[in-house]
């Protein structure tokens, strides 16, 4: 299997753990090996398994894949912010942390003005 095959698998697997495990908004686009999460604030994160990431990565080691987290504006676009912590991309190496990350970044969200 491809390492973009397996990197979609791995985010498909953490979207159906997110889904289960908490309250967030999970859409059902997941496009080769991204989704977005709309957090109960509002605030929308886009969670990743990138292939570059993941070169060694394989159906069998699914639940250890690299994940990473990215804040998305109210244009659709990646945005950052100092106040949030994310002054680039995030990176986690469990479900738990990227769960984790989630709820901390939904207690402390930011509204676009």
């Amino acid at each position: 299997m491809g390492n973009r095959q397996t990197c979609t698998a791995a985010v498909k697997l953490l979207a159906n753990t997110l889904r289960k495990s908490t309250n967030f908004s999970i859409t059902d686009d997941i496009t080769h090996h991204c989704f977005r999460i709309i957090l109960p604030s509002g605030q929308v994160v886009s969670v990743s398994v990138p292939p570059d990431a993941n070169e060694r990565l394989t159906m069998e080691t699914l639940g250890s894949a690299v994940f990473e987290t990215a804040l998305v504006g109210n244009d659709g676009n990646l945005m950052y912010s100092d106040e949030l912590g994310y002054e680039d991309i995030q990176r986690f190496f469990s479900h738990a942390d990227v769960c984790e990350e989630l709820n901390r970044v939904n207690s402390l969200t930011l509204r676009e003005k």
